[in-house]
């Protein structure tokens, strides 16, 4: 019997055949020694290496208001836990009444949607709704919603066909637009 070593693993040579040692085929490599000198294409390559730089980007602090069913206690605290797992989450608060849950931590909203899609299987979304005070013309079709929260209306700025809609029942849109071209029934003065 032949005992050959190799990088990972141990090969013994036995009737002409190899047979790999399975016990030790799972040994990791010996960490390199910090004394070894380094020829001058490993200090070039240490300033042209920017895999470390680029790809970590510093997220800021977010708060994220998503939109899901929650019918009772088990559905929020599987909800709860889904999200509090999450690399991030500083902070978790659930509104079952208002159908909301805000995240504060160094999360993307995106990925917070997904996570809870994945982990509790419920239709969540970014929620569309806002107090009624931050916007222009909360009373404007599309923006005006029977089915949200009392003091809250859909937020017009995710959808511009009704953000348009919004701002084309106003006055001050009525009066600027009078004396426009593209408007059929606008005022003409020569």
């Amino acid at each position: 019997m032949l005992k050959i070593p190799k990088k990972n693993h141990i090969i013994y040579l036995k009737a002409s055949k190899f047979i790999p040692n399975p016990f030790l085929s799972t040994q990791k490599k010996k960490p390199r020694k910090l004394g070894r000198k380094m020829g001058v294409l490993d200090h070039v390559s240490e300033y042209f290496d920017c895999s470390h730089g680029s790809s970590k980007r510093h997220k800021s602090l977010q708060t994220v208001d998503v939109r899901v069913l929650i019918d009772c206690e088990g559905c929020e605290r599987k909800v709860r836990n889904a999200l509090e797992g999450m690399k991030g989450v500083r902070d978790v608060t659930i509104e079952p009444n208002a159908q909301k849950v805000t995240v504060v931590g160094y999360v993307e909203p995106n990925r917070v949607v997904a996570r809870i899609i994945h982990r509790t299987g419920k239709r969540a979304e970014l929620y569309p709704y806002v107090p009624y005070d931050v916007v222009a013309h909360p009373y404007a079709s599309g923006v005006y919603d029977n089915r949200a929260p009392t003091g809250y209306v859909r937020n017009s700025e995710y959808d511009p066909h009704v953000s348009r809609l919004a701002r084309a029942s106003s006055t001050e849109v009525r009066y600027t637009t009078a004396f426009s071209d593209e408007n059929a029934s606008a005022c003409v003065i020569m």
